[in-house]
């Protein structure tokens, strides 16, 4: 399945609005290298990121979940 994916770095904390999402996760990670390489879920690396090293906070976002019943199906998500 294919869906849209958009990935922002921000210098300070972005502004929350939680209308419109189906699901909001966040985690602290850890970069020493500052390298970032983002993955298929089965398969290999989609895009690279060179970053400052250090510590980042990481907000997933995702939206359009009722655009995929059944479940497996193509929808619209992101």
């Amino acid at each position: 399945m294919d869906f849209a994916v958009t990935i922002e770095v921000h210098d300070s904390e972005p502004e929350l609005s939680l209308s419109g999402w189906d699901h909001v996760a966040e985690a602290s990670l850890h970069f020493p290298s500052g390298n970032l390489r983002i993955h298929e879920c089965t398969g290999g690396p989609v895009a690279d990121f060179n970053l400052t090293p250090g510590w980042y906070r990481v907000r997933s976002m995702h939206g359009g979940f009722e655009t995929i019943a059944p479940v497996g199906t193509d929808g619209n998500d992101f």
